[in-house]
């Protein structure tokens, strides 16, 4: 991206924009134009309720009609595959605001790189877990078992904390708790913030790992950007 001002497509999965996320991503990619889509853009609420998650369906927590909504990951991998597709064509890059496994996406065909942020957490978290006792902070109690599944299998033991981003949850507090639980904090939703984490690490003691800083650095890496120093 050398010579060229890099262009990064943020697709969420509610209503778009979303400055609070992409205020705080963009930190990491210094010199980027963004763009933003929704994948309940232009949807009434009717339509977004038809989306919510049904038995089975992950819970993904997002924002829309200026309050957090509920919506499937299955219900709507199709809309997210529609929203990449158009995106890509104007971007050097594409990044799914929402960490979210996305198992039901698949691989998208796409001539730039796609950061599906969830993908890269788990990847780093099992690269430095080693035996650690990890602490997952989901925003949606319909997260927690899905969590446990995933990290027991993997050999990691796994204490799972729900800490909504939206709702004046008491970050410090859950730090707390998060000292008696385990030896590494990860905070798993791309709408936690860089000071409900500082608020985490703070207050329990130990290393904790961030879904939005850590994809905002791969997005740094992948176009060459300097992203600052912590």
């Amino acid at each position: 991206m050398e010579g060229k001002q890099p262009v990064i497509a943020a697709v969420t999965m509610g209503q778009s924009p979303r400055p609070d996320i992409v205020g705080e991503i963009a930190l990491f990619a210094p010199g980027a134009t963004w763009v933003e889509s929704g994948v309940l853009d232009g949807l009434d609420e009717a339509e977004v309720a038809a989306l919510a998650p049904q038995e089975a369906d992950t819970p993904l927590v997002t924002r829309a009609f200026g309050r957090t909504v509920l919506v499937g990951e299955h219900a709507i991998s199709g809309r997210v595959r529609l929203a990449i597709r158009d995106a890509a064509p104007k971007a050097d890059a594409v990044i799914l605001l929402c960490s979210g496994p996305f198992d039901a996406l698949g691989s998208v065909a796409s001539a730039v790189p796609i950061v599906v942020p969830g993908r890269v957490f788990d990847a780093v978290l099992t690269a430095v877990a080693g035996s650690s006792r990890l602490v997952v902070m989901v925003p949606h109690e319909g997260q927690a078992e899905a969590q446990r599944r995933k990290w027991n299998a993997a050999g990691i033991p796994v204490s799972v904390l729900c800490a909504p981003p939206y709702a004046g949850t008491d970050f410090v507090a859950l730090g707390r708790r998060a000292a008696g639980c385990g030896d590494l904090v990860a905070m798993d939703c791309i709408g936690y913030s860089l000071a409900q984490r500082a608020a985490v690490a703070a207050a329990s003691g130990l290393p904790t790992v961030l879904a939005r800083s850590v994809a905002g650095r791969v997005l740094a890496e992948i176009l060459g950007l300097q992203a600052p120093r912590s």
